[in-house]
């Protein structure tokens, strides 16, 4: 069993949500990445961004945590993601967002539960689209945490 503590961005632009996957899976994430031991999580989205995208973003208000679980070589996978908006003037959902690891490619989803289908984990899913909904201002500090669980009962 292993666990991972992990941070992740919604950046939204255009009624589009950015999200990344691994080259050839069907499964999409969001942007970020593991946090280091004794890093804020702030700092490390940041870095993930540099990392994997060259550039520098802007990370603002903490909107949750969704927690989730999967089985990878026969072996039970758990993470606690932490979510923040995160902003760049280079990620505009009208231009290609260019991933510097070949192993990750970045595409923008529309914010419509067809669209967002493939985006893991679900309960971020569904949370997402009733927001878009709601059309809810993401930056609004005053907006309620959000927490998902795709923990299976009873394991």
């Amino acid at each position: 069993m292993s666990f991972h503590y992990v941070v992740r961005s919604v950046v939204l632009s255009e009624n589009q949500l950015l999200a990344v996957r691994v080259v050839g899976d069907d499964k999409f994430f969001l942007p970020g990445g593991h946090i280091e031991f004794g890093e804020p999580a702030k700092h490390a989205l940041r870095r993930e961004f540099q990392e994997e995208l060259g550039i520098t973003a802007d990370v603002g208000a903490f909107l949750g945590a969704v927690e989730n679980e999967w089985m990878e070589k026969s072996e039970r996978q758990c993470e606690v993601n932490l979510l923040f908006t995160a902003s760049s003037p280079n990620l505009v959902a009208s231009e290609l967002v260019i991933s510097k690891e070949p192993h990750l490619e970045f595409l923008w989803l529309p914010l419509t539960e067809q669209g967002l289908a493939s985006l893991y984990p679900p309960s971020l899913r569904t949370w997402l689209v009733s927001l878009a909904g709601q059309k809810i201002n993401l930056e609004n500090t005053e907006l309620v945490a959000f927490w998902g669980s795709d923990l299976v009962k009873g394991n």
